[in-house]
C-alpha cells in the first residue's frame, strides 16, 4: 500500500520542486519521467524492504518467547 500511494506521490512532489527550483533559476521547468525507471523501483523497493528486515527478523524468532514475558 505504501509504495501505491508513495510513488504517485513521490513523482508528482518532484516534478513540482523541481518546476520550483528551475522557474527560480531559469532554466525549462518541464521534467520527464520514464515510466520503466518508475516501475522498476516497484520490485527493487519491495526486495530492498524485504532484505533489510531479514535481520532483525531472524533475531526477534530466536528470542524464546516464555523467558521474556517471566523477565517482565
Amino acid at each position: 500500500m505504501a509504495v501505491l500511494a508513495g510513488l504517485p506521490l513521490g513523482v508528482a512532489g518532484g516534478r513540482w520542486a523541481w518546476a520550483l527550483f528551475a522557474g527560480s533559476v531559469g532554466v525549462s521547468p518541464g521534467a520527464t519521467v520514464p515510466i520503466s525507471a518508475v516501475l522498476l523501483m516497484i520490485p527493487t523497493a519491495l526486495l530492498l524492504a524485504n532484505t533489510i528486515a531479514v535481520g532483525p527478523g531472524w533475531a526477534a524468532a530466536q528470542i524464546k518467547s516464555a523467558i521474556t514475558l517471566r523477565n517482565e
